[in-house]
C-alpha cells in the first residue's frame, strides 16, 4: 500500500462534510477552537463534526493486493441537541455518504459502495458509522538486482 490510506479516507470524509456544511467546524484529531479565542464558556454554542477512521483489518488478497476494511465514524454536535434535528441531520448526511464514497489514492479516483450508514443519538451527539472495504495495491518490495553466478564444471 502506498501512502497512508487511513488518512486519505479521513481527508475525503472531512472534505465531504465541509462541502455539505461549510459553516460547521470539522475536526479529526482533537476538538479545538477555530475562531482564535481562548474563551470556553460558549464551547457548546457551536456546531461541529468529529471524524475518525478506525482500521478493522488488512488482508492479503493476492501477491500485489491488500484488502482494507475500516469503519468511518462521524460525530455531530449542535447546541440545541434536539432529537428531531439530529434525525433530520442523519437523513441529510446519509444522502451525502451513500451510495458511493469517493476518494483519490495512488493517483486514481476510487468510488466505494456504502451499503449502510448506521446512526445513533446519544450523549448529546449524533453518531454515524459506515464500513468500507476495498483493495489497494501493495508497495513493490525493493529486491536486490540479480547477480551473475559463476559455475565451474569439472570432469573426473
Amino acid at each position: 500500500m502506498d501512502g497512508n490510506i487511513l488518512q486519505t479516507v479521513k481527508d475525503a470524509a472531512i472534505g465531504l462534510l465541509k462541502e455539505h456544511d461549510p459553516e460547521t467546524d470539522v475536526y479529526a484529531e482533537e476538538i479545538m477552537r477555530t475562531d482564535g479565542t481562548l474563551e470556553t464558556k460558549d464551547e457548546d454554542g457551536r456546531r461541529w463534526y468529529f471524524v475518525e477512521v478506525i482500521p478493522t483489518s488488512f488482508t492479503t488478497a493476492g501477491p500485489d493486493l491488500t484488502e482494507v476494511a475500516l469503519t468511518v465514524s462521524i460525530d455531530y454536535h449542535e447546541p440545541e441537541e434536539s432529537i428531531r434535528r439530529y434525525g433530520e441531520k442523519a437523513i441529510a448526511l446519509d444522502r451525502v455518504l451513500r451510495p458511493v464514497f469517493r476518494f483519490s489514492h495512488g493517483g486514481e479516483t476510487r468510488g466505494i459502495t456504502v451499503a449502510r450508514v448506521s446512526a445513533n443519538i446519544s450523549g448529546g451527539l449524533l453518531h454515524l458509522t459506515f464500513p468500507l472495504t476495498f483493495l489497494v495495491p501493495n508497495e513493490p518490495e525493493d529486491l536486490p538486482m540479480m547477480e551473475e553466478i559463476e559455475t565451474i564444471i569439472r570432469k573426473g
